[in-house]
């Protein structure tokens, strides 16, 4: 598949290799063996049925995005408008997802268009539009799988009957810690410690609660408590 969608090495591509390495490792810092977690994944998505057909599509699509945002390139003509600098190349990206290359490309060139102006975009311009095209793709793939695992998983029975047994899962350890953490990132975290927080308070505190106030002996259990943390965001003025 590599080579029916001409990639090459992520080495390759400049979007890959913006962080400055491309050595993946898990959770326990071991770093992981790309070829058998595709080989997972692709397991995963049979077990979702998932069609080999649609898996190819999915292949191709981020193929094609990969090598769009990295391969088609805009120079700028007399008048200061963006043209391809090679057009071959828009054409070959095509080619992977069976598309007209001369309707993709007002895409990126055309900045908007009436009925009586038509707006061409500069270098700039058609560059944020690639980007932001590629984005819409990337972002329409990964709202379909997350639709079709919901739909694969969905119980045929309502869960909401009494009669219904099942299994919830929630994941509440999502606190990361980077070398340069931005604002957004802050969000996320105190996001995560403030279900956390609600978690335990539920299931470990309120629940010893009412059992000692039942007369049911509870053991003592040890949790981190990152409340007095919160208190200092949530306070007026933190």
């Amino acid at each position: 598949e590599r080579a029916e969608f001409g990639l090459k090495t992520a080495r390759d591509y400049h979007s890959l290799t913006m962080g400055n390495t491309l050595t993946r490792r898990g959770v326990d810092g071991r770093e992981l063996d790309d070829a058998r977690e595709f080989a997972e994944l692709r397991r995963a998505m049979d077990t979702l049925r998932i069609s080999a057909e649609e898996q190819k599509t999915i292949w191709a699509t981020l193929a094609f995005i990969l090598r769009c945002i990295n391969e088609v390139k805009f120079t700028t003509d007399n008048n200061d408008k963006a043209q391809l600098a090679d057009e071959r190349k828009l054409a070959v990206v095509c080619n992977i997802v069976k598309i007209d290359p001369n309707l993709l490309k007002p895409v990126f060139l055309i900045r908007s268009r009436t009925k009586i102006l038509t707006t061409q975009s500069t270098k700039t311009e058609a560059e944020a539009l690639r980007d932001s095209f590629c984005k819409a793709l990337y972002i329409g793939i990964f709202n379909w799988i997350v639709a079709r695992i919901n739909k694969e998983i969905t119980p045929e029975t309502d869960i909401r009957s009494e009669n219904t047994a099942y299994i919830g899962v929630l994941d509440i350890f999502g606190f990361e810690n980077f070398k340069l953490n931005s604002f957004e990132q802050l969000c996320i975290n105190y996001a995560n410690e403030s279900l956390a927080n609600h978690y335990n308070r539920f299931v470990f505190a309120n629940d010893a609660a009412e059992c000692a106030a039942e007369g049911i002996p509870v053991p003592d259990i040890d949790f981190p408590d990152n409340t007095e943390c919160l208190k200092m965001f949530d306070q007026r003025g933190a």
